[in-house]
């Protein structure tokens, strides 16, 4: 089949102009300010997401029991927003890459706990953004990443 070159070139357009609209969206619902309008108000419980024993990040006293804890053995915060298609996406292949048996990884649901995650940005000074994972070492973020970065960091440096 022959495809004439400038069809295939305005179908690239709008391949392109279509997926970065459904990413501008997206990324405008991660919990950052208010939830973006289009999206459902029913957020995905946690409990839902139990591929990993998450431990749930439900109250700003916990930050200080994850430092002192990060001076044993690192410990991982990942700020993941339930309506979020793109966070979403980053958790499951987080979950699908990491042995969670070896790992403390802290789950802030970021619709529900707004206030801790304005904590962490202040704690560990650190901009924020969703999904975003910190790895806390010796009471310090260490590094940390975001979107579709978060699978390339080691996390067993």
């Amino acid at each position: 089949v022959r495809v004439n070159y400038n069809v295939y070139t305005s179908m690239k357009k709008i391949i392109l102009i279509s997926f970065l609209l459904y990413v501008f969206f997206c990324l405008s619902s991660c919990g950052v300010t208010e939830p973006c309008p289009n999206y459902s108000k029913a957020s995905v419980p946690l409990e839902n997401l139990s591929l990993m024993n998450w431990i749930n990040l439900s109250k700003v006293s916990e930050l200080e029991k994850i430092k002192e804890d990060s001076f044993q053995n690192s410990q991982f915060i990942f700020k993941h927003s339930t309506r979020c298609s793109i966070s979403k996406m980053v958790l499951s292949r987080f979950e699908s890459t990491h042995d969670s048996a070896s790992l403390s990884v802290y789950l802030l649901d970021l619709l529900n706990y707004r206030d801790i995650s304005n904590q962490i940005a202040d704690d560990f000074n650190v901009k924020h953004e969703s999904p975003q994972l910190l790895v806390i070492k010796d009471g310090e973020c260490y590094t940390h990443s975001s979107h579709t970065s978060i699978h390339q960091l080691n996390l067993f440096e």
